[in-house]
């Protein structure tokens, strides 16, 4: 990761890996789509930072964001979706779930 990336993460990290990597990235975001129900409390760990922002997961899994934003994307799987708000240039990491 360089400082400027611009990150999403799909999926709900812990918050002390999110504010790991959003220390790494002085100039850059970390955009984090999780579950609704824990969005609240995720905004609440991380709220020390500027460069952090969480958004709740649509029904229809659509990501509120313009097409090319991420540089960076990790992701449980490859989607239109995922792939629609990738930079042309970026990296798609597919994540394995946790079981």
């Amino acid at each position: 990761m360089q400082p400027d990336d611009r990150v999403l993460l799909v999926g709900a990290p812990a918050a002390d890996a999110v504010l790991r990597l959003a220390a790494r990235l002085t100039r850059g975001l970390v955009v984090v789509i999780g579950p609704e129900a824990s969005v609240p409390d995720a905004r609440k760990a991380t709220a020390q930072v500027e460069n952090v922002m969480w958004l709740a997961a649509s029904a229809d899994g659509r990501i509120p964001w313009q097409d090319g934003f991420f540089g960076k994307i990790v992701a449980p799987l490859r989607s239109g979706e995922v792939l629609r708000v990738l930079a042309p240039e970026g990296e798609l990491l597919i994540a394995a779930a946790e079981q």
